[in-house]
């Protein structure tokens, strides 16, 4: 790539720097349970085991097909869900494309999306 004047050098520079902040950001969740919204898959929830892109891989992973007691995923990653809400069981491990956001769960929405489970 031809760099034409300084302000396009810098431009690039905190472009590189904002990608790689984001990419450490992602890696301190690294281990961490997490709710991942992709663009079509859903919603998964799960430990969140490497991220590279768009590219997740969750383990102890479960899908949220539908949800009551929160408005957005913020309040699912703060909360997690209510009575009435649509969780799958657990698969090992399941590698996503297309993740569009990544969201860390406090203990006590993990310690509820652990518990939460689809009722017949």
């Amino acid at each position: 790539m031809t760099v034409e004047t300084p302000e396009m050098e810098s431009a690039l520079i905190d472009r590189s720097a904002l990608k790689m902040t984001g990419q450490r950001m992602v890696n301190a969740m690294i281990g961490k349970y997490v709710v991942v919204r992709t663009y079509s898959a859903g919603v998964h929830v799960g430990v969140l085991e490497s991220h590279n892109g768009s590219v997740v891989t969750l383990t102890e992973s479960k899908r949220i097909w539908s949800w009551t007691g929160a408005n957005t995923l913020n309040e699912i990653a703060n909360h997690g869900v209510q009575k009435g809400s649509r969780v799958s069981e657990s698969v090992v491990r399941n590698t996503l494309s297309g993740a569009i956001e990544t969201l860390e769960c406090s203990n006590e929405g993990e310690a509820n999306l652990r518990a939460s489970s689809w009722m017949k």
